[in-house]
């Protein structure tokens, strides 16, 4: 019994997905910052940001190698995959200041693309038209509390936020991206 291509590379991204998400979770213990002989004023919460700032914030172009998390650039180039970068486009909606990056070992024959990540910032009428372009190609819409996700029947998910859509061909890697202005 031969299996679509399609399946096996969901398959495969599949299990790719579990190592990267698995990775996320992983690191070293923090190192405290105040010694216990600190006074309470010391000790003081700071108004600095927690996190790095985010590639719109830092005026950054958006491309493949910054639209997904650290960890996960590096776990893909140590596996020797490259990628191709291309303009958004989904149903029947080309946006040019996105960007879908394929991730993969592009240089076998075997495996073209593993893994696919994106991003694209909408107005609400390019979202309303994206959403219902992919509903007439046969995806499923789902409500949730933030926005929608439309998916197809291999899990590629389109997630739909406030000026805002991002991608991926397995619903779980839409956390490895690096949503720019998030």
């Amino acid at each position: 019994m031969s299996l679509p291509r399609r399946f096996l590379t969901t398959l495969t991204a599949a299990a790719v997905s579990a190592v990267l998400l698995a990775g996320c979770g992983a690191g070293a213990e923090p190192t405290p910052t105040a010694s216990p002989d600190t006074d309470a004023a010391a000790a003081a919460p700071t108004t600095e940001p927690t996190s790095a700032p985010t590639a719109s914030a830092t005026t950054e172009p958006v491309t493949c190698e910054t639209l997904i998390d650290s960890d996960t650039l590096a776990q893909l180039q140590a596996q020797g995959w490259t990628y191709e970068e291309s303009t958004f486009t989904a149903g029947g909606v080309t946006v040019t200041d996105g960007i879908q990056c394929e991730w993969g070992d592009l240089e076998s024959e075997s495996t073209a693309s593993l893994m696919l990540f994106g991003w694209a910032p909408l107005t609400a009428v390019e979202a309303t038209q994206m959403q219902d372009g992919l509903v007439a190609e046969g995806w499923t819409l789902t409500e949730t509390a933030s926005g929608a996700d439309i998916s197809d029947s291999f899990g590629m998910t389109y997630r739909f936020g406030d000026g805002w859509v991002l991608v991926s061909d397995v619903a779980d890697q839409l956390l490895l991206i690096q949503r720019p202005g998030a």
